[in-house]
């Protein structure tokens, strides 16, 4: 995720989305009643009543006032417009796609839940590797919080006449190459035209941490393409699970050893006196606080936290929840409660 710019006094915050799990973050800060603006299509009819209408499709910059988020391959908010060419209708219905690489800016109450979202998904660290192919080219993507970046291109000499043996020597070696790239990156997107992921699978000795796609082509161009498929969001998905298990462990050897605490009433215990130095809060609690109309008091706890320069995490773990839905890891021990 990167900020282009920001005037939080108005609200206003204007970004671009690098990766599908920025999607994810986006999805869970826009809510209903939010100002949204960005590139749409819209459907514009062309012709008078006495002649043939024709209906093309058009890009316009409009801002909606948001009605429902949808997150799938790609984040859609739907809404009405408030702010458009003069062509167009204020008040109609709109939806705003928003894609890796996309542009939008919000305007909303920018609650403290919301910027932490905000600087998760900027200090995400996504490292993957990307890997295009058919059956005499491959192009090899890192992906990461930059961007994607081109690695290398590998081409084999496939003699097509004698394609079972110079083809599957083209994947024996592209299967090295990959195998070589496997102590650097944790995950491997693999993606190719037609059935050509079943000829590398054969080659490949040690399959950890690589995932099947498919694509329509071998190309610079088709690396977008990609970037949108689900299993490239699964794997961001499955990234930041294992980034909550890593938290939750941390958070579970500390109360073995009596250094951590956990619920409510503890919470607003060790935070008043200072006594905190990590603080972990539940997606479910926050919804609920939402629901019981006490966020406000939940969100200054963890103002408070980040004031005492305590790290401060929002996990989606039903270990947590668990836990009453906050918890957290002392800055001293509190031999009281020993």
């Amino acid at each position: 995720m990167r900020i282009l710019s920001k005037d939080l006094k108005k609200g206003y915050i204007k970004l671009q989305a690098q990766t599908n799990e920025d999607l994810w973050y986006l999805s869970q800060i826009i809510e209903q009643g939010d100002l949204v603006k960005g590139e749409a299509e819209r459907k514009i009819k062309l012709g008078g009543s006495e002649e043939k209408t024709t209906v093309v499709k058009k890009k316009v910059f409009v801002e909606i006032q948001a009605e429902k988020i949808e997150y799938d391959v790609v984040l859609r908010v739907l809404g009405t417009i408030v702010e458009c060419p003069d062509d167009l209708p204020k008040g109609s219905h709109q939806n705003i796609t928003v894609e890796p690489h996309s542009v939008i800016a919000i305007t909303k109450e920018w609650l403290s839940i919301h910027l932490e979202k905000l600087k998760q998904a900027q200090e995400q660290k996504i490292n993957m590797l990307l890997v295009l192919f058919d059956r005499e080219h491959a192009l090899f993507v890192v992906l990461d919080n930059t961007g994607t970046k081109m690695l290398a291109e590998v081409s084999g000499n496939v003699n097509k006449k004698n394609y079972e043996n110079s083809g599957n020597d083209f994947f024996k070696e592209l299967a090295k190459e990959i195998e070589a790239y496997q102590k650097r990156f944790a995950t491997i997107i693999a993606a190719s035209p037609s059935f050509w992921n079943d000829y590398l699978l054969k080659e490949l000795k040690n399959k950890e941490g690589i995932i099947f796609a498919s694509c329509s082509e071998v190309s610079e161009s088709a690396v977008r393409e990609v970037l949108k498929r689900p299993e490239l969001k699964n794997a961001l998905e499955q990234s930041r699970i294992a980034s909550d298990e890593t938290l939750m462990q941390r958070l579970l050897g500390e109360v073995a050893k009596n250094n951590a605490f956990y619920g409510v009433k503890e919470a607003e215990e060790k935070i008043s006196s200072g006594n905190v130095t990590v603080l972990m809060v539940s997606e479910h609690f926050l919804k609920e606080a939402r629901e019981k109309k006490n966020y406000k008091d939940i969100e200054q706890l963890m103002k408070t936290a980040e004031k005492m320069h305590a790290e401060l995490h929002i996990l989606e773990s039903k270990q947590l929840d668990g836990l009453g839905g906050i918890a957290g890891i002392l800055r001293w021990k509190d031999y009281k409660s020993s």
